[in-house]
């Protein structure tokens, strides 16, 4: 069998290029993806070839750098050479929607599959999904809705509604699951007692693998009920230490809401610090760690809708697709 060869900008990586590399991969014998890149791109060759490596770990991922924005007709002849350079000996056949494509198979008189080039299959085009990135969530391969996603989590002391906000964000930005809190279900389901150092670990840990695993199927934005670093002030609070092992394991999200005391306390039978002073305390332990691990956070004041409208606003200004594409690396 030959080695399959797919070139493409893979700007982004979509669901309609994946199956081009997919199909190559299975008629080859071996996948070399080439993915051309210009110094004028919006996302990054390093990027674009981590989505693919993810994606496609079996597969020979190489860039190689053009002049222009993209390949054709016209300009095929100066990248010939580059071209060659990168394929391995041997049998080659050319894989790809593109007209380009067909050009340097021919060309190069090398054999050839044009797949779907009228798009009947996976209708997609890269220039819409770059702008829009996030209204064609479902049409990214996991590694670049990865790439792509932002992490919102609520935190502050008991009774102050982050399991109902994080519900009613999760619903207006969303169809998809929010991370709940494990503490509470840790706490329903212990043996009485003094807790010990090691089970805020276990906390800490199982919390950020459900995290992990309900990211992948998540929206745009994955919205949190608390994380280890509300982990770690709980420790503090009930042992009067902190734990090094869970300050480690913190991961910041995109934004912390903070959610103040300025609403009735609930009681329930697992609440421990309903005291309005060791409601503030547990507060101000909130905003120091918050600031000690440099994190970006929003405070949120006033009534249930108040917090309600602001947090919303929040996340609107969070989901901002014409930033998207920024700071990732």
């Amino acid at each position: 069998m030959p080695t399959g060869v797919v070139l493409g900008k893979f700007m982004p990586l979509h669901l309609g290029s994946l199956m081009v590399c997919s199909v190559a991969s299975s008629l080859s014998e071996k996948l070399l993806v080439v993915v051309l890149s210009n110094t004028k791109d919006q996302i990054s060759a390093s990027v674009r070839t981590s989505w693919l490596k993810s994606e496609l770990p079996k597969a020979t991922v190489k860039i190689l750098e053009i002049e222009t924005a993209r390949p054709s007709s016209n300009n095929l002849n100066k990248y010939l050479s580059k071209i060659k350079k990168l394929l391995p000996a041997g049998e080659i056949k050319f894989f790809g929607s593109e007209n380009y494509v067909f050009e340097i198979a021919r060309i190069m008189k090398k054999k050839y599959v044009i797949l779907d080039p009228a798009r009947l299959a996976i209708c997609l085009n890269s220039s819409d999904i770059l702008k829009k990135p996030f209204k064609n969530w479902y049409n990214l391969p996991v590694s670049v809705r990865k790439s792509l996603q932002k992490r919102v989590t609520l935190i502050g002391p008991e009774s102050v509604g982050k399991s109902t906000l994080a519900k009613t964000l999760a619903t207006e930005f969303s169809s998809s699951p929010f991370v709940p809190e494990y503490g509470r279900p840790y706490e329903e389901y212990r043996s009485f007692g003094q807790y010990l150092p090691e089970e805020f670990e276990t906390i800490a840990k199982v919390h950020a693998a459900h995290r992990s695993a309900l990211s992948l199927i998540a929206g745009p934005v994955l919205i949190e009920d608390t994380d280890e670093l509300i982990t770690s002030v709980w420790a503090e609070m009930l042992l009067g230490k902190k734990i090094d092992k869970i300050e480690s394991l913190i991961a910041k999200p995109d934004l912390y809401l903070l959610l103040y005391p300025s609403v009735p306390f609930t009681k329930e039978p697992i609440r421990y610090f309903s005291d309005r002073k060791q409601q503030m305390k547990f507060f101000h332990k909130i905003r120091q760690k918050v600031l000690q691990n440099s994190a970006n956070y929003k405070t949120l004041y006033g009534s249930w809708e108040d917090r309600k409208i602001k947090a919303i606003k929040k996340v609107k200004s969070l989901l901002n697709e014409k930033n998207a594409w920024k700071n990732i690396d």
